[in-house]
C-alpha cells in the first residue's frame, strides 16, 4: 500500500526532529513549578542542576565531614555525573565518592507543594524542534509525593508510544497531543503498514481458483462465492478499477501504483491494452460515459498524483486530452445527467473540480482545509438539460484528509452541509441509489475511513445514521450491491476482506476473504456482466450475472461471482 495513493498527496520533506525529553520519577523538579517559598528551595537544591533534588541523595565522602550544610543531590544526577566522570565527587573532584539516601531531606521534599512537571518537560521539546510552545494546561496541584500516580494514571502530558509501535513507529506522543499526531504523521504510519504487511505475506503466483473457493468454505453465511476470474499487471498495487460493456467485448479497467493503466477483456482475460503516460501514482480510473455517447467512442480516463488527468482513446492507447491541476488528483467520477458530460474530480490542493468536457471549462469548489480525497455524484433522477449544470437539485459529496464529508450544490456553487464523525481521513464516498430500497435513497451517503468505521449519513436532516465498525484495519472503499431486496452494502479493508451488511437490519451477514497473496484490498466494483461470451447473440447466453471485483496491495484484481446459498 502507498501512503500517496490512499492519501493523495507527496511524501513531505521533514527536517530532523530531535530526540524527546521525557520526564523520569527520579529527575529533579523545576523550581518555578513549585508553590512553596524560595527559602525552603535553597536548602533542598540539587547540587549540580540548581533544581529541586528529586529521589534526593547526600555526600557522605571523608572531604565533606565539616561541610556547614548537607550536600544534595538528585539521584539522576549524580548516577549521570558519576558514569561520564570516573566515579569522581562533583563536590571537590577526588576519586571513590560516597553517597547515602538523604531520609529528611526526601520527607521535606515530597510534602512540597507543586504544579505539573509534564507541561515543562512537552514546551522543552517543542523549543528544541523549532515549534509552537503549547498553551494546554495539566492543571495539577498537589504534593512532590503525589507525582508519580499522577504521572502514570492521569496527566494530560504523560508521554506513550504511538499506537502505530508494532508497525515500526518510535514517536513518543502525549495524551493531549496524540489525536494531532496520527494526523500529522498518516503518510509515514500509512508507508510503515505497508512495510509490515510485505513482511508478513509473501507474493504468490497465479491463483488457483479451486482453492481460493475452498478457502470461503465455512466463512459465508448467506453467498456462495466463487472466484470467477483473476487478473494481475504488474504486481504493484490496484488503486482503482472500472468496467464497460461495448458492441464487442466487456472490458475492465484498472489504475496502478506503477504508473499505469491496464485493459483486460473480462470474457478471455487477456490484458489488451497497457497506457503509459503518467509520471505518478495512477489514482483512479474510469470510463467515460460522455465519450460513449457523444461520438460512440470508447475512452477511459485516468487520474494521477503526477497532477493530470488523461482521457485515453483505447483504440491506439493515445491520450485525445490531458488536463492540468495544481496538485495530485487522487479520486474522479462523471455526472449521472447530460450523458456524463461533466467530470468532478478531488485534488491534494483541498479543491472539488467540476469540469465540463464538452466546453472545457472548470468550476472549483473551495472549503476543505486538506487533501480531498474522494467524490461521487449524487444519483440520476430525471433528465436533465445540459444547460444547467445539475438541474435544482444535483449534489456533490467529498470526503477529505481533514476528516470531513462536504455536501456541495452544484447549482449554488456552494457547499449545503458538513459530516462530522469520523476521526480518520475519510477514504471513500458513495451516494446510495435509489436501488437500495432505502426511503429518501437518493440522499443517504456511504463513508468508508482511515478510522476503521463505516458511517450512513442522512443528507436532508444532516444526521449520521449509522457506525459499522467490525473491520479490524482501515476501510479503503465502500459500494452498494443492487440486487435481491436492495438493501446490500459492502465495504474493503485493509484487513483482505468484503463485509456484506444488510442497512434495515443493521446487521453484517457475510464476509469474503482476500487470498492470502492479496495483503489488503484498495477498492472494489460490484459488475454486471453478461454471461458468457458477450459477442454471442444467443438469447440464453446473454443473461447478466452478478460479480463482485476488487484489486488488492499485490496487484491481484479477482471478479467473484455470487449468489445465495
Amino acid at each position: 500500500m502507498n501512503d500517496n495513493l490512499i492519501l493523495g498527496a507527496k511524501e513531505k520533506e521533514r527536517s530532523t526532529v530531535k530526540p524527546l525529553t521525557t520526564f523520569l520519577l527520579n529527575d529533579c523538579y523545576n523550581k518555578e513549578l513549585l508553590y512553596d517559598g524560595p527559602e525552603i528551595e535553597k536548602s533542598l537544591e540539587c547540587l549540580l542542576c540548581g533544581q529541586i533534588a528529586g529521589n534526593a541523595m547526600e555526600l557522605t565522602c571523608n572531604f565533606h565531614v565539616k561541610q556547614e550544610n548537607p550536600l544534595i543531590i538528585g539521584e539522576n544526577c549524580l548516577i549521570r555525573y558519576l558514569e561520564s566522570n570516573n566515579n569522581r565527587c562533583p563536590k571537590d573532584n577526588h576519586i571513590n565518592c560516597d553517597y547515602t539516601i538523604a531520609k529528611l531531606a526526601r520527607t521535606l521534599i515530597n510534602n512540597l507543594t507543586i504544579g505539573c512537571p509534564g507541561k515543562s518537560i512537552i514546551q522543552l521539546n517543542q523549543m528544541a524542534n523549532n515549534a509552537n510552545v503549547s498553551s494546554i494546561c495539566c492543571g495539577f496541584k498537589g504534593k512532590i509525593s503525589a507525582i508519580k500516580k499522577h504521572l502514570e494514571e492521569s496527566c494530560t502530558f504523560k508521554l506513550i508510544d504511538c499506537e502505530f509501535k508494532k508497525y515500526g513507529c518510535v514517536d513518543i506522543v502525549t495524551r493531549f497531543n496524540y489525536k494531532e499526531h496520527y494526523k500529522l504523521e498518516i503518510d509515514k504510519h500509512l508507508e510503515l503498514m505497508k512495510n509490515y504487511i510485505v513482511k508478513l505475506e509473501t507474493k504468490e503466483g497465479p491463483l488457483d481458483e479451486k482453492k481460493c473457493a475452498n478457502d470461503q468454505k465455512g466463512n459465508c453465511t448467506f453467498f456462495n462465492f466463487k472466484l470467477s476470474k483473476s487478473f494481475i499487471g504488474s504486481g504493484d498495487s490496484v488503486t482503482s478499477i472500472d468496467y464497460a460493456i461495448t458492441n464487442d467485448y466487456q472490458l475492465l479497467c484498472s489504475g496502478s501504483e506503477d504508473n499505469t493503466v491496464y485493459i483486460w477483456n473480462i470474457d478471455t482475460k487477456e490484458k489488451i491494452g497497457k497506457l503509459h503516460g503518467h509520471s505518478n501514482i495512477v489514482s483512479c480510473v474510469k470510463f467515460s460515459p460522455y465519450h460513449r455517447f457523444a461520438d460512440r467512442r470508447t475512452v477511459i480516463c485516468s487520474a494521477s498524483l503526477d497532477k493530470t488527468i488523461c482521457f485515453w482513446d483505447i483504440n491506439d492507447n493515445k491520450v485525445i486530452t490531458k488536463l492540468n491541476g495544481p496538485k495530485g488528483v487522487t479520486s474522479i467520477t462523471f455526472s449521472p445527467f447530460s450523458s456524463g458530460e461533466y467530470l468532478c474530480f478531488g485534488s491534494c490542493d483541498k479543491t472539488v473540480c467540476l469540469y465540463d468536457i464538452k466546453r472545457n471549462k472548470t468550476i472549483v469548489f473551495n472549503g476543505h482545509t486538506d487533501s480531498v480525497l474522494c467524490v461521487d455524484f449524487s444519483p440520476l433522477k430525471n433528465y436533465t438539460s445540459a444547460e444547467t449544470i445539475g438541474g435544482d437539485s444535483y449534489k456533490i459529496c467529498s470526503g477529505s484528509k481533514d476528516n470531513t464529508i462536504y455536501i456541495w450544490d452544484i447549482k449554488s456553487l456552494k457547499y449545503v452541509n458538513i459530516f462530522k464523525g469520523h476521526e480518520y481521513p475519510i477514504l471513500s464516498v458513495k451516494y446510495v441509489s435509489p436501488e437500495l430500497g432505502l426511503s429518501n435513497g437518493a440522499n443517504i451517503i456511504l463513508s468508508g475511513s482511515i478510522d476503521q468505521s463505516v458511517r450512513l449519513w442522512d443528507v436532508r436532516s444532516a444526521k449520521q445514521i449509522n457506525v459499522f465498525d467490525d473491520h479490524t484495519n482501515i476501510v479503503t472503499c465502500v459500494e452498494y450491491l443492487p440486487i435481491g431486496n436492495g438493501q446490500i452494502i459492502c465495504f474493503g479493508s485493509l484487513d483482505n476482506t468484503v463485509r456484506f451488511w444488510d442497512v434495515r437490519l443493521n446487521k453484517q451477514f457475510d464476509i469474503l476473504k482476500g487470498n492470502k497473496g492479496d495483503a489488503g484490498l484498495f477498492c472494489i466494483k460490484y459488475l454486471l456482466l453478461k454471461k458468457g461470451n458477450s459477442t454471442n447473440q444467443n438469447t440464453n447466453d446473454n443473461k447478466y450475472v452478478d460479480y463482485l471485483c476488487y484489486g488488492a496491495n499485490h496487484g491481484n484484481i479477482c471478479v467473484w461471482s455470487f449468489d445465495k446459498k
